[in-house]
Parts: C-alpha cells; sequence; structure tokens
C-alpha cells in the first residue's frame, strides 16, 4: 500500500500549451520473491494506482478522465545492509483510462516499458513477518496513437516516484536474509 506521485504523461498545444497531469494516486501492489543464491531475491510485482488526470488552463482546471496505471515488473533485490535492501527493476506501464472518447487515449491505449530503482528498509516482526518502507521510482516514455495523429511525434518521460509500506510473509526468516 502506497502513494505514487508521477510527472506529467503529456499534453495538448494548438496555439498555446494545455499542460495535464496526475493527482498523487493511492498505489496497491502485490510482489512474490524468490531466493537467487542466498543473497539476493527476484521479484515478481504488479502494481496498480488510480487517479483523475485533470487538463490545466488558464480558465481552469478540468478532469479529463480517470486513469488506472497497471505496472507488471520485475526485480532484482540486492541486500545493502542487514535492514537494507536496494533494487533494479523492468517492466511495463499499461494506461488504462476510464473514459477513451474524446481524450488522448481515444485511438488506444499505450504500453510502454519502462526501467526503475528502488530502497526498502525492512524490520523483523516475529520469526517470518516483515515490515518494509520502501521507495521507488521508475521512468518511461508516453505517447498514444491519438497524439501521434495530431503531430506530436516525440514522447513525453514520464518519471514516477512512490513510496510505500509493505507488510511481508518469508517463512524461516534469517538476519541478513530479508
Amino acid at each position: 500500500v502506497g502513494a505514487v506521485w508521477p510527472r506529467s504523461p503529456g499534453g495538448d498545444s494548438i496555439v498555446t500549451p494545455v499542460p495535464t497531469r496526475r493527482n498523487i494516486a493511492p498505489l496497491l501492489a502485490r510482489r512474490v520473491e524468490l531466493p537467487v543464491r542466498n543473497r539476493y531475491r527476484l521479484a515478481a510485482e504488479f502494481a496498480a494506482s488510480h487517479s483523475s488526470l485533470i487538463s490545466h488552463a488558464k480558465d481552469g482546471n478540468v478532469s479529463v478522465t480517470g486513469l488506472t496505471v497497471l505496472v507488471p515488473a520485475l526485480a532484482l533485490r540486492v541486500p545493502a545492509k542487514p535492514w537494507l535492501t536496494g533494487e533494479a527493476r523492468v517492466g511495463a506501464v499499461v494506461y488504462a483510462p476510464s473514459r477513451k472518447t474524446g481524450t488522448l487515449f481515444s485511438s488506444g491505449v499505450p504500453i510502454k516499458p519502462a526501467l526503475g530503482v528502488g530502497l526498502a528498509a525492512d524490520r523483523p516482526l516475529g520469526p517470518s513477518w516483515v515490515l518494509a518502507i520502501a521507495l521507488q521510482y521508475d521512468v518511461h516514455k508516453f505517447t498514444t496513437t491519438a497524439l501521434r495523429a495530431q503531430g506530436f511525434i516525440d514522447a513525453s518521460v514520464v518519471h514516477r516516484v512512490a513510496l510505500m509500506l509493505a507488510l511481508a510473509h518469508r517463512p524461516n526468516v534469517e538476519p541478513g536474509t530479508r
């Protein structure tokens, strides 16, 4: 459970720029991990967040559509200290708008590759439970078929930062192997 803060996925410009952005979004994630050579952990993760895509103009802000973002990913985790873990992640970002008609998603929904890194501080809660606070960052490029059809050739780079609180069940947790 956490929150994700995304940088603007794009904008529009007919005569003057009309930027769009997402609000800070609640985030839910599910992760499964396997040990690799006693030191590393390979993780498969699926995360989902939902917020509104807002258009900012001189005459006020307008909600364009609700926007769910789905992120399946694989991560390789390595302990830096017994209580601190770093990770590198590769995955995909799937935009799922509430409404496609009349939006920048009208001609299809993009699925874009994403790269990320993260840190997690762990605290054991008994013999097999771990509480963690995690900070994650990922980056991907964003464009849609509708934007390209209107002459927007270049993709926008989207940076996302997430802060999460996690509860993990790990049977037989030993110090330094979280």
